[in-house]
Order: structure tokens, then C-alpha cells, then sequence
């Protein structure tokens, strides 16, 4: 809006908060001509004689007018909690509304304080749980391998994905936090592909008609191994999931690495969501323990590091995904 528009505005504005005083006015005007007229002076007499004092008044509202206006723009500018105070009240309505707008922004003031806090407190809890949840998943981890039951590669898996989500509700905290622990490096791909398939292997390993593939993987990126490995960790599991029968394939295309596979891919109209939080879609709904989680927080930490991703797939086709780890801008959250 033009800035003679908004003092236009500004006028009609003035002029309708002081519409029955004009009014008074005007009906004066038009009492003591209709007087004059009575009284048979001449009608441009009566016409001087009205208008001198109109024009008296027009020019005293004016100064009037523009105090108004810079109120005006001094409330439009006060910003709550910036260290602004509202104009000086020339009424008592003025200045009973400026006590309430100060009770108001205490009130907002005092909820952030308390919502700062329970964040706070719910970080501290959570954090502090999912280190203690490793202790007992870690006993059952070397329960397991000491044990030669046949139920040993399942309960192995299962305790992966326990694992797993522990990890995910760390990573999530941490990233409440803004990335704040991103150390960035010359990765080697190979090493980093390398280190998130021995952590998904119970995996490949429990669902033993899903293949696991890897093609060439040349080359290095600027990256965060930690969280590139969370990244891939979380495709890889979506990956053999979602396969049940068939293989999941890595390779490295420069600065990409692609993950496809064979399974039962992702319906057209699902994939422009994928990466919403909690939205699981058709394939997830099909699977209870689906959280709709680890995309997103893929995605989250890509865009911290300044890389892409990009998925493509087809119901029955199988699914592919690209990590474009090019040197792109780094997200302050």
C-alpha cells in the first residue's frame, strides 16, 4: 500500500472519528446563514461570512490531523517485546487500553517463559531416557548372540529396529537443538555407505529373500559422516522393508548416492508427502509399527547440510532414491 493511499486512509479515518462534531459544526454554519438570510443580508455577505470561518476551522484541524497521524504510526510500529512503549494516552479509554495491552504482553511474556521451560524439562527427560533405554537393549543384544535359537536372527532385527528408534528420538532432539553438533569433513562415500549397511545388516540378514547390492562407490563428499550415515540408515531400512522379496542396490554417482530397489514402491499420489511428518501412506499404513518419521528427519538434516534429496518410484516398480551431497548452502534452524 502506497504511502499516499494509507494517508488517505489515515484522513477519512480522522474525519469519521470526528464525524458528530463536524456535524455540529456544519449545522451552526447552516443556522447562522439561514439567520443572516432572515435577517436580508445580502446572500455573498452570508456566503463570506460562512466560509471565512470554515476555512478557520479547516486550518486549525490540521495540525490536530497530523498529531492523530503520528500516533498513529507510532502504534503501527510498536512492536511487543521489543522495548517500545505505545504513544502517551490522551483519554481514559486510551490509557485503560494500554494498561490491557500491557497485562496482555506480561501474559504472553509468562507463557513463553513456561512453554521455554517444559521444552526444556521434556528435552532433559527424553535425552536422559534414551540413554538409559541402551543399557537393557544393549544386555539383549549380547543375550541374543551368546544364544543359538532359532529365534536369534529375528530377535537380533527386532532389536535393530528398537535400536533404531531410540536413535531416531536422539537425532530428533538434537536437531530441536538447530544441528548445533554438525562437524563437516571430506567423507569417503564407500566408508559411510559401508558403516550404515552393518548397521542395518540384522535386517538383511532376518529377511533373507531381500538382496542387498552395492555398484561402485568412488568417490567423497563435504558432509557430516554421523548424520550422512543416519540418512542412509533410514533409507536402507525403508528399503528392505519394503522389499519383501527382490534386492535393494547402492551406488555412488559422484557426488550421489542412489539406493533403489525392487520393492513394492510408492503410489503417485503419496509422494508428494512423503517427507511431511508422521504421513505414512498407502505402503506404511500396511505396516503398523510405520511412524512416518524417518524421512522427514532425512530430509530435516540434508537441509542442514545444505544437501538434496529426491525420490521417484512406481506402485510394483520398485523406489529410488537420490542424496545430492554437492557443496549447497548451509540452513541455520
Amino acid at each position: 500500500m502506497s504511502r499516499i493511499s494509507v494517508a488517505l486512509r489515515d484522513l477519512f479515518a480522522y474525519l469519521r472519528d470526528r464525524r458528530r462534531m463536524l456535524a455540529a459544526s456544519a449545522g451552526l454554519w447552516i443556522l447562522c446563514a439561514a439567520v443572516l438570510l432572515f435577517a436580508r443580508v445580502p446572500g455573498r455577505d452570508v456566503r463570506y461570512a460562512i466560509l471565512l470561518p470554515v476555512c478557520i476551522e479547516c486550518v486549525l484541524l490540521l495540525p490536530d490531523f497530523f498529531r492523530e497521524r503520528a500516533r498513529l504510526e507510532a502504534v503501527r510500529a510498536f512492536r511487543p517485546g521489543a522495548g517500545q512503549s505505545l504513544p502517551a494516552p490522551v483519554s481514559a479509554l486510551e490509557a485503560e487500553y494500554g494498561r490491557l495491552v500491557k497485562r496482555l504482553e506480561e501474559a504472553v511474556r509468562e507463557e513463553e517463559r513456561l512453554r521455554a521451560q517444559r521444552e526444556r524439562e521434556d528435552a532433559h527427560y527424553y535425552t536422559l531416557w534414551a540413554h538409559q533405554i541402551k543399557t537393557p537393549l544393549a544386555a539383549m543384544r549380547l543375550l541374543a548372540q551368546e544364544g543359538g535359537s532359532s529365534l536369534r536372527d529375528p530377535l537380533l532385527a527386532e532389536l535393530f529396529k528398537a535400536e533404531q528408534y531410540v536413535g531416531m528420538a536422539l537425532e530428533y532432539l538434537h536437531l530441536g537443538e538447530g544441528g548445533n553438533d554438525l562437524v563437516l569433513a571430506r567423507v569417503d562415500l564407500a566408508d559411510a555407505v559401508k558403516c550404515a549397511v552393518r548397521r542395518t545388516s540384522a535386517l538383511f540378514i532376518h529377511q533373507r529373500h531381500t538382496v542387498l547390492r552395492l555398484g561402485r562407490l568412488e568417490g567423497s563428499a563435504v558432509t557430516d559422516k554421523k548424520w550422512l550415515v543416519f540418512v542412509l540408515e533410514q533409507i536402507l531400512t525403508n528399503a528392505v522393508k519394503y522389499t519383501p522379496q527382490g534386492s535393494v542396490s547402492v551406488a555412488a554417482e559422484g557426488e550421489t548416492i542412489v539406493v533403489s530397489d525392487t520393492g513394492i514402491g510408492i503410489a503417485e499420489e503419496d509422494l508428494p508427502r512423503v517427507f511431511e511428518w508422521g504421513y505414512t501412506g498407502q505402503s506404511g499404513r500396511s505396516d503398523e509399527r510405520s511412524t512416518g518419521v524417518g524421512l522427514y528427519l532425512s530430509r530435516r538434516v540434508l537441509g542442514l547440510l545444505g544437501h538434496t534429496i529426491a525420490i521417484k518410484s512406481e506402485p510394483g516398480q520398485g523406489t529410488c532414491v537420490r542424496l545430492g551431497l554437492g557443496r549447497g548452502a548451509l540452513v541455520v534452524d
